[in-house]
């Protein structure tokens, strides 16, 4: 607290309190069985509030508290990726195109490290069921570090044509959202089998691997449908 400024009021902090709970319950289940499948009487229940107004006075309604989740995820992982992307241009050689999304990867591995993991599905929860929330989040609040990412990719290809990483690009966050969402199951479930078949969340060379391929794989049939 620096010099000056008041400190918390008990009330203040029993209201943060209550607020951290609804949004920790919010994740839990979110990540579970999705935005659409949890009523907001269930967020209260999962939290221990017993007062059925608690969720609409401290965020207004349901989708500002699933804003403010996704604020508080893509915000971290902003920072994760840019300092990334800082540390990559204190190297003396160019970043190739598997240190880029070696650092997107390792980034979205490292969240929620010693706590609940939920921010991973919840990432693809939100890509698959609030993709213009995410849209706004990034416009309001300028994360451009993954933007910067695949914008360093595309300069790596340029005989790949622009319509082509575009596409490319949608493939590969889609494919990096569920595959990490996966990980992320499988290391917070108890299910030996799928730990084992899925993989430890700290060996993902595989993924990356995988990744680069989706976005410097040779063009095969020239942008063309097939069949035509």
């Amino acid at each position: 607290m620096s010099k000056g400024e008041l400190a918390p009021t008990p009330a203040a902090g029993k209201r943060q309190h209550t607020k951290d709970k609804l949004k920790a319950a919010a994740r839990a289940l979110f990540a579970r069985y999705g935005i659409e499948g949890v009523t907001v009487r269930e967020i209260l229940v999962a939290a221990g509030e017993k007062n059925g107004a608690s969720l609409n006075y401290h965020f207004g309604k349901k989708e500002e508290l699933v804003k403010r989740i996704a604020v508080d995820i893509f915000g971290l992982l902003d920072q994760a990726w840019d300092a990334g992307l800082k540390e990559l241009d204190e190297r003396r050689q160019t970043a190739s195109i598997r240190d880029l999304i070696a650092l997107i990867v390792n980034a979205s591995a490292i969240l929620d490290q010693g706590s609940e993991r939920t921010s991973l599905r919840l990432i693809d929860r939100l890509s698959q069921e609030r993709q213009h929330l995410l849209s706004a989040i990034a416009a309001e609040y300028g994360h451009s570090s993954y933007r910067s990412i695949m914008l360093r990719i595309a300069a790596l290809q340029p005989d790949i044509p622009a319509a082509v990483m575009a596409h490319r690009a949608i493939f590969l966050t889609r494919y990096l959202s569920t595959i990490m969402a996966m990980y992320e199951e499988a290391q917070t479930s108890e299910d030996a089998i799928r730990r084992r078949l899925v993989g430890p969340v700290h060996d993902l060379g595989n993924v990356i691997d995988t990744a680069v391929g989706i976005v410097s794989a040779p063009i095969v049939d020239g942008g063309q449908v097939p069949g035509r």
